[in-house]
């Protein structure tokens, strides 16, 4: 058969024709029937189309032909444009690079406080706009560059929320999420994708926030550790204080971003230095993966991974002395870092906030190799203590440079309560300024004695003058007072209630002048209902009248 403006015996077209049939037709070669299947007859070995529908066949080949086309056309104009755009793309990013470059550089050149002490090791400088090196059994600040500035902390906020979950629950209960606790994600957020309804042990909700720096299950714990969110911000703020921090100030428990969250390096590395005593924390911490078993709503286990780089032997950042820490980002915070560094001889944390670049993990390990290689310990036994201390911890140090000698340090005594009440208090050493190691102590009794009893009469005679009013009031002075009160405020509750009163009766007048008037038009118009009804009965009683009276006027035939 002839299709009319086809050459059937063009090759392509009836190569084109043919795969398009045979990719969805099969017929035997012994068949010698006439088959329709989709508007295809087969007849043997030979295929031909139905007339009806040759030009729906064609139109489809065509454009499938044109796909293909504008296909290859495609991937060409791709193919020889790729060049120019790699040229081009290459241009941008080494102008970015540039750019970044310059401001890492000036915050490379930022002073470092601690250089400027006397007698103390230059120590490196790094890219991050604050950084601290502290050991955390003895205070001992060694490395410090603007250590009590202002900054975002992103994820490391998540140390505080452990802390505070640490010392306020059990490890087996249950942290149970919420619709709250899930909204509040946006897109590019850390989840582990906990859904609201879902129940897991405390333990698995510290791997998956320490972990996988998961920011639904931060919200989660707060939830449910603080008696609601609200109150556990606020036993964040006040274990913040307990530990002497002075330029911090959380409102989630998560790290994203917020004007008013913010944290200093000095006060970061106190807070990660108070959770590292917790053993679970140190356990947790230092592990590469974790898996939280099937919930109660999931069936599958959930698996991630250790963020911290420096503890993955074998890859470039790899540390040995980092035993743990934790890592944050936001575009605000920019890189943040907290490592715990052991050496076998010092146990240092490590703070580095607003790190700009990708020099978090180097700026680290510099800062910890110029502690290690440039400071050594020297333990409290055996030394001579200030007057007035009876006795300190146990295994008790300070950190000093390796040119200083203990002799050169000085040390300062605060009590606990300067009236005595209490014999403890803090021991703290310091190098031209430079704290070098804290201690709790115990202070002898001859201490506040030397300390208070020139002082003592001076200061009785100013709490005195303190505790003393201005003036006096008299007890009937103050039943009257209290009775004029009195009927002030039943007055006040009378007059209130009266004018409840009065406006009830207004508005329940109002409601029955309402129904009354709404009474009256319904009786109108059922009253004009039945005037209409009536009109209507006599209209067609008098239609049927003059009907009977038409038809006895007929003549008769």
């Amino acid at each position: 058969m002839k299709f009319p403006g086809i050459n059937n015996k063009s090759m392509p077209f009836r190569a084109m024709l043919q795969r398009e049939t045979e990719e969805f037709y099969f017929v035997s070669d012994k068949s010698k029937k006439h088959i329709c299947k989709g508007n295809v007859f087969f007849v043997g070995r030979r295929t031909r189309i139905c007339y009806n529908t040759a030009y729906d066949v064609l139109e489809e080949i065509q454009m499938k032909l044109r796909y293909r086309l504008a296909a290859f056309l495609l991937a060409a104009g791709l193919v020889f444009s790729n060049t120019a755009v790699h040229e081009v793309c290459a241009a941008e990013v080494e102008g970015a690079a540039a750019a970044v470059t310059d401001e890492e550089k000036a915050v490379y050149e930022m002073p470092v406080e601690s250089n400027a002490l006397k007698n103390w090791p230059e120590g490196p400088g790094i890219f991050a706009e604050a950084g601290i090196i502290m050991d955390m059994n003895s205070g001992a600040i060694l490395y410090a560059k603007n250590i009590d500035e202002k900054e975002f902390p992103a994820s490391i906020t998540k140390i505080m929320t452990a802390l505070v979950a640490l010392e306020n629950s059990e490890l087996t209960d249950k942290v149970h999420f919420t619709e709250e606790s899930v909204a509040f994600l946006e897109y590019g957020d850390a989840s582990i994708g906990m859904q609201p309804g879902e129940e897991i042990t405390m333990e698995d909700a510290l791997y998956g926030m320490l972990l996988a720096s998961a920011n639904e299950v931060s919200y989660a714990i707060a939830d449910t550790v603080g008696n609601g969110y609200d109150n556990f911000i606020r036993m964040m703020n006040e274990k913040a204080e307990e530990l002497g921090c002075t330029n911090t100030h959380f409102t989630n428990p998560h790290g994203l971003h917020d004007e008013e969250h913010y944290v200093s390096a000095r006060d970061m590395a106190l807070i990660a230095a108070a959770a590292f005593q917790h053993e679970e924390f140190r356990k947790i911490t230092n592990t590469y993966e974790h898996r939280i078993p099937p919930t109660n709503l999931v069936n599958e286990e959930r698996v991630f991974q250790q963020y911290h780089q420096m503890l993955y032997d074998g890859t470039d950042t790899f540390y040995e002395p980092c035993v743990g820490g934790k890592t944050g980002y936001t575009d605000q915070a920019l890189s943040t870092l907290v490592s715990y560094l052991d050496n076998g001889e010092l146990q240092l944390v490590s703070v580095n906030l607003k790190t700009h670049g990708v020099h978090v993990y180097p700026d680290t390990k510099n800062m910890a190799e110029y502690v290690f290689n440039n400071f050594k310990k020297i333990p409290l036994e055996g030394k001579d203590l200030p007057k007035g201390v009876k006795e300190t911890e146990e295994d008790t140090y300070i950190v000093v440079p390796k040119n200083v000698e203990f002799q050169d340090v000085k040390a300062e005594i605060v009590p606990e309560d300067k009236r005595g009440k209490s014999k403890k208090g803090t021991l703290t050493y310091t190098y031209d300024g430079q704290t070098v190691g804290v201690s709790e102590v115990v202070l002898k009794d001859s201490y506040f004695q030397t300390n208070t009893a020139g002082t003592k009469t001076e200061k009785n005679e100013t709490d005195q003058k303190e505790q003393k009013p201005l003036f006096t009031v008299s007890p009937k002075v103050k039943m009257i007072i209290g009775i004029v009160v009195s009927v002030i405020i039943a007055m006040g509750l009378i007059f209130c209630a009266l004018v409840y009163r009065k406006r009830q009766r207004r508005r329940q007048r109002r409601l029955m002048e309402q129904r009354r008037r709404r009474q009256i038009k319904e009786k109108q118009v059922r009253q004009q209902q039945v005037q209409a009804r009536r009109r209507q009965q006599y209209q067609k009683q008098k239609d049927h009248t003059n009907k009977r009276s038409e038809d006895h006027r007929l003549p008769r035939r």
